[in-house]
């Protein structure tokens, strides 16, 4: 994936492959690719990006699955927010979903209520 020429097409080509074929959470890693070549914010448009990032952040932090989920989430905040407030507040209190996503959503000041207070209680742990 990482031999040139990689480009925001490829990535996006393989992320969705990898989605289908292999697993979604995987699928985030090759999403992220996009952002070693110019132009790679353009990723954040895919709309199975969402999809990619939840399952990625499903994983322990330590996995790579939710590394590539963090950075996702991170740059392409402004188009996956919906998606994650409204999967953080289906999930459990503690999944591995919401330990990863609430640091993000506490820093975007995009949860209020019941959901931030279990934001902030996984942040004094």
């Amino acid at each position: 994936m990482r031999t040139p020429p990689m480009t925001v097409d490829i990535a996006r080509e393989a992320g969705l492959l990898i989605g289908v074929k292999l697993n979604r959470a995987a699928a985030a890693r090759f999403f992220a690719m996009a952002f070693d070549v110019p132009g790679g914010d353009q990723i954040c448009t895919e709309p199975e990006l969402p999809v990619a990032i939840t399952y990625g952040l499903s994983r322990p932090l330590d996995y790579p699955e939710a590394k590539a989920g963090l950075v996702l989430a991170e740059r392409c905040w402004q188009s996956v927010k919906a998606a994650m407030v409204a999967d953080a507040a289906r999930e459990g209190g503690n999944s591995y979903y919401v330990r990863n996503i609430c640091p993000i959503l506490m820093k975007n000041n995009a949860v209020t209520g019941l959901l931030a207070a279990r934001c902030r209680e996984l942040g004094a742990r």
